[in-house]
């Protein structure tokens, strides 16, 4: 672990990409950024899309209810 500016932090682990590492990830929302492996960036962008894009039909559904 490498304290960084503005008290962020790099963190190093050696792990393969599992589920329980994508939720782990994701659980720390916005506050985390990715850099390698390219495929649990993907997966981290994929369930990013999946829950917007959940929010938007929502949200479309609610303003096409209230018309």
């Amino acid at each position: 672990m490498t304290a960084l500016a503005a008290g962020e932090i790099r963190m190093t682990l050696e792990m393969g990409v599992t589920p329980d590492l994508v939720e782990r990830v994701l659980g720390y929302g916005a506050d985390v950024r990715v850099n390698k492996p390219e495929t649990l960036k993907r997966k981290i962008k994929e369930a990013a899309e999946a829950v917007v894009e959940l929010y938007e039909q929502g949200s479309l559904k609610r303003m096409k209810q209230a018309s």
